[in-house]
């Protein structure tokens, strides 16, 4: 059996049937705890990233709200804080847009991670009815 070029249903089979042998599972099952480990990873960091990128925003805006105040009532500023405030106008734009982008992926991601633990779960029972048909079978049999 050649695994580098494309498979009959019935080389599939025999294919499933060799995994399931040597690891007790179907090759939909074990691919499907797979994609769902994947997408429940990816999910995880994403989560990750869209908390650290809201609290740096928070932290910008708040500081970029007190130097706003200083220059809109002529109170004193340094060089380093004129800068800053120059800065942090384009950087909280930017951020921001970056924060919504990673939202918008952080609710397609929870999609995914949807769909693979429905695939994953879809597999899990028809593996186990597999089982149940095939002890079935030999009851029957025997």
């Amino acid at each position: 059996m050649a695994l580098d070029k494309p498979m009959s249903e019935a080389e599939l089979q025999e294919f499933d049937e060799l995994v399931k042998q040597r690891f007790g599972k179907s090759l939909l099952l074990i691919g499907s705890q797979r994609l769902f480990a994947l997408w429940t990873n990816e999910e995880e960091t994403c989560k990750q990233n869209v908390n650290q990128q809201r609290t740096e925003i928070s932290r910008a805006e708040i500081y970029f709200k007190e130097l706003e105040s200083r220059a809109k009532y002529n109170l004193p500023m340094t060089d380093e804080e004129k800068a800053k405030y120059e800065e942090l106008k384009g950087h909280i734009t930017k951020t921001r847009n970056e924060y919504e982008n990673s939202k918008k992926y952080l609710t397609n991601i929870r999609l995914m991670t949807g769909v693979a633990e429905g695939l994953l779960q879809q597999a899990e029972a028809d593996n186990a009815g597999q089982i149940i048909r095939e002890q079935e079978r030999k009851r029957a049999d025997g």
